[in-house]
């Protein structure tokens, strides 16, 4: 081991460097600290070394180029992952949504979306990005969703195993490369955010209220189904009056003040949790859902008094 692998591997974030944060964090009432800020960095040039000595492996190059915040670089290895991985669509879409959110890159984002639209067929994220992009250009008259699924797939969840893969070829410990690798940028979810204001054609309201009840389908991030909560409501309030739409407003509300109760635990048991159970917990988000990791996460941890 030469000595700037070993002294990059010493200063590794460790289980007690981000629970001492989150400490710190919780006292001071914040929802982010410098101290987690900066054991969230990663050294940019060691990830690229990482890469390049496995080229061959597009899970891992594709986790690098999620992890990458520069635009050039970030493009590189997307498209290094797109070639060794035979044009894989999850590859596909979350290049495009990297695309459309850099300025002067609608062009490559439209190509590539179309890509998707056409090899992921049942996926409403590549039509929802594509109304993005064309709402910020002023041409929102030129959507067409006639094409678009019933399913919202973003592939975060994919998106995050290829950054953790890729922390812990950097010589990341299972659970740093889980706490920095977790949650990737949430592009769709984003979108979905940014097109609940605005004046939209009916269709394009169907379309987006649409996608909404998708967005709260077994969501892997818990954040999606929150985003997809926003946009049905700001669809609702769009339509007149009914008993339909008191009754499902009513029951979104009952389900995010259920959602929201069940963050506050998290925030009062994760402290109780040794370094390989949050190492579970983290693997149970991406195989079952966030939601659900949560609820046995709140099982194993919770006085019995509390169960």
């Amino acid at each position: 081991m030469n000595l700037s692998w070993f002294f990059l591997l010493v200063a590794l974030p460790s289980f007690e460097d981000f629970r001492e944060a989150d400490r710190a964090r919780r006292e001071s009432g914040r929802w982010q600290s410098e101290a987690i800020a900066r054991w969230m960095q990663v050294d940019t040039n060691h990830l690229l070394d990482v890469a390049k000595r496995e080229r061959h492996d597009w899970e891992l190059q594709w986790g690098a180029a999620e992890l990458l915040t520069n635009w050039q670089q970030k493009r590189s290895q997307f498209e290094l992952a797109l070639t060794a991985s035979r044009t894989n669509v999850a590859v596909a879409l979350r290049f495009a949504c990297a695309a459309a959110v850099q300025k002067k890159q609608s062009e490559l984002a439209l190509r590539w979306l179309e890509y998707c639209q056409r090899h992921d067929k049942t996926n409403s994220v590549a039509w929802l990005a594509e109304l993005w992009v064309l709402c910020a250009q002023g041409e929102a008259d030129r959507f067409e969703p006639s094409g678009a699924g019933p399913v919202f797939r973003d592939y975060s969840g994919e998106a995050a195993r290829a950054r953790i893969r890729m922390l812990e070829a950097a010589g990341y410990s299972k659970y740093a490369a889980r706490r920095i690798g977790f949650l990737p940028q949430l592009y769709g979810a984003q979108m979905a955010q940014d097109l609940r204001g605005g004046r939209h054609e009916g269709y394009v309201q169907e379309f987006l209220m649409e996608t909404a009840k998708a967005m709260q389908r077994s969501p892997t991030f818990l954040v999606v189904e929150l985003v997809g909560q926003s946009l049905e409501s700001a669809m609702w309030g769009r339509r007149e009056d009914s008993p339909a739409k008191v009754a499902r407003l009513e029951e979104l509300a009952e389900r995010r003040a259920m959602l929201e109760g069940l963050i506050r635990d998290m925030e009062q048991l994760v402290d109780r949790a040794i370094e390989e159970r949050m190492v579970r917990y983290f693997d149970e988000v991406l195989l079952l859902g966030e939601i659900e990791a949560m609820h046995r996460l709140r099982r194993d941890l919770a006085p019995r008094r509390e169960r």
